[in-house]
């Protein structure tokens, strides 16, 4: 399935804040932390976006192939 917008925002934000939390991706695209949340799980049971051990969100390899063919 396609990328979502908010999907496709999310993985442009972690190209210039990586490594990021959820709570401080949410409050940049005025997001709750729930949707935030939930994309972002999305994302990372697509092998787009890993999480490290404090939480800290950054794009994978596969994330940054396919988001440099949507912009």
């Amino acid at each position: 399935p396609e990328l979502s917008q908010r999907g496709r925002q999310l993985m442009a934000l972690l190209v210039e804040m990586a490594p990021a939390t959820p709570s401080d991706l949410a409050r940049e695209l005025g997001l709750t932390l729930g949707e935030c949340g939930r994309e972002l799980v999305l994302l990372e049971h697509r092998g787009l976006v890993a999480r490290s051990g404090d939480g800290m969100r950054t794009l994978t390899d596969a994330g940054t192939a396919l988001l440099s063919t949507l912009f």
